[in-house]
């Protein structure tokens, strides 16, 4: 169950660094296009906060890299905790727009609510096993499977 759950966590990874990336392209050398996608009218102050935004994503991917790469178990606590953050505060910003300001098209409405919900369903499945209180991790002193492995040091 312990290896099911780093799998998990390892995928989570991943898929934060598959869409971060593009989307903070798309940002920077889009911007009009992304404003004007999302319903919104194309000025300088807007260009200058999608460009501006699009370092959020940056950074999510950037830590998502290093929390996949790393055998550290404290690293990819750090990394869980910093995307369940970043992705509440990103994806409740479009809901906030889709449902006060201006309406999204619905596929991308439905992309929005699962940038909120696959992170806290990742984080209540994974929390405990980057956080050491597994009872297979305590008894073992290690975890290790093909993509990740740690040992406690002594």
């Amino acid at each position: 169950f312990l290896q099911d759950r780093l799998r998990i966590l390892h995928i989570y990874f991943f898929l934060n660094i598959v869409g971060a990336f593009p989307s903070s392209l798309l940002y920077l050398l889009l911007p009009a296009g992304t404003i004007e996608y999302f319903g919104g009218t194309v000025t300088p102050t807007s260009l200058f906060w999608v460009t501006t935004a699009a370092s959020a994503d940056v950074t999510a991917g950037v830590i998502a890299l290093l929390s996949l790469r790393s055998d550290s178990l404290p690293v990819k606590q750090v990394g869980l905790f910093a995307l369940l953050a970043y992705s509440m505060s990103h994806f409740s910003q479009f809901l906030r727009a889709h449902y006060f300001v201006e309406p999204h098209p619905s596929s991308v409405v439905a992309f929005e609510w699962s940038g909120i919900l696959v992170p806290l369903v990742v984080f209540g499945l994974c929390r405990d096993v980057v956080a050491g209180s597994s009872e297979d991790q305590a008894t073992s002193g290690k975890i290790a499977d093909s993509a990740c492995s740690y040992e406690k040091s002594e």
